[in-house]
């Protein structure tokens, strides 16, 4: 019985090259995973996370697992676990629940968590794994519930609630996320745009 020992050997049996489907949702090559898996290795041998600062009420959608796609202007080869910083500006929050639609869904995520969702700013409020990244080509809203529901495949059901809290614009991307955490207590933390790394040993669920 042969062994696999290497990362490439490993990608080599379980992943294909880089692909674009009929969606033009582009996935991704090894050298992506590769870079992935470095990069999560790296943050175990130096006890710290990386951080992303969200707006909200976005931070808590996800760290609640009501938002499972976090959607971006920019793409991560990154893979792991993350923490969520909850921005400090109360004003987003405001502009963005004003829209009819994310609000209805906001509010709808907020009977589905009972009642229980808060909404601190200028703290982390939680952690996420990062799986995978993918670009959006084309805005069809038919076509992203095709893609989602029966070729990825997730284990869950790709919403109109999913759709109004991300925006899948052509040309941006997709991070799916799972595993989500809410921390019991908040972290005061100041934000940074992209990513930042908090120490482990701060770090209380």
């Amino acid at each position: 019985m042969n062994t696999i020992k290497s990362a490439e050997e490993i990608l080599d049996h379980h992943y294909e090259v880089e692909k674009s489907n009929n969606c033009g949702i582009v996935m991704h090559d090894k050298e992506t995973i590769l870079t992935a898996m470095e990069s999560y290795a790296s943050q175990l041998l130096y006890s710290y996370l990386k951080v992303i600062s969200l707006l909200q009420p976005w931070a808590t959608l996800v760290v609640i697992g009501a938002k499972k796609i976090e959607t971006r202007s920019w793409n991560t080869k990154y893979r792991g676990p993350i923490l969520i910083h909850a921005s400090k500006s109360m004003e987003s929050a405001k502009e963005i629940l004003d829209n009819p639609e994310i609000y209805n869904s906001f509010s709808i995520a907020l009977q589905q968590a009972d009642g229980k969702i808060k909404l601190p700013f200028g703290a982390i409020i939680g952690k996420v794994n990062i799986v995978d990244s993918i670009k959006f080509e084309k805005q069809d809203k038919k076509c992203l519930k095709l893609f989602f529901n029966h070729e990825l495949k997730l284990g869950w059901e790709f919403t109109d609630q999913e759709l109004a809290f991300g925006d899948y614009s052509a040309g941006r991307y997709g991070w799916l996320l799972n595993n989500p955490v809410q921390f019991k207590k908040p972290i005061p933390a100041k934000g940074s745009r992209m990513f930042w790394d908090y120490e482990l040993k701060s770090v209380q669920v």
